[in-house]
């Protein structure tokens, strides 16, 4: 009989634990690990460029504009000389507003020598992907704080 009694209490705990995570605490940890592993995606495929890349410089020859119902944002487009002559054009990945660059100002741009459309400008989204990231670190440590509390109260009140 002892062992269905620590069987049952063991059962308990277990649903309480589930009851605290399901809801908002969930909500939050799952929305800040997507958001997380976005920032994630991004730096890596930026360093992964940059790294493994070819460097050269380009310049900017126009800026596409995109327009919402309430504000416009600019995304540069480089013209740049890969190593074996070819010219190529990279849209950068984001747009911004004001514009993060001017039509004829010269960039530094890293491109992968077998696909020079895989491009990107030096330091192209880096504080958008730091507040991916930080911003998906900080809900996952709320979501944890949200299921610890809601856990604690379960377990004082006995439910």
């Amino acid at each position: 009989m002892h062992t269905g009694s620590l069987y049952n209490e063991n059962m308990g705990f277990i649903k309480k634990v589930t009851q605290s995570l399901i809801g908002p605490p969930l909500i939050v940890l799952l929305s800040g690990l997507v958001l997380l592993a976005a920032g994630a995606g991004f730096t890596y495929q930026y360093y992964r460029v940059k790294q493994n890349g070819i460097m050269t410089t380009g310049q900017v020859i126009r800026l596409d504009k995109r327009c919402s119902d309430d504000s416009c944002t600019y995304r540069p487009v480089v013209e740049f000389t890969t190593q074996d002559g070819q010219i190529s054009t990279h849209p950068s990945s984001s747009s911004t507003s004001p514009p993060a660059h001017d039509v004829g100002e010269i960039v530094t741009i890293y491109y992968m020598r077998e696909n020079p459309q895989e491009a990107r400008i030096k330091g192209e989204a880096g504080v958008f992907r730091w507040i991916f990231i930080g911003v998906g670190a900080g809900a996952i440590i709320a979501g944890f704080i949200m299921f610890a509390r809601e856990l604690h109260n379960r377990l004082i009140a006995g439910d």
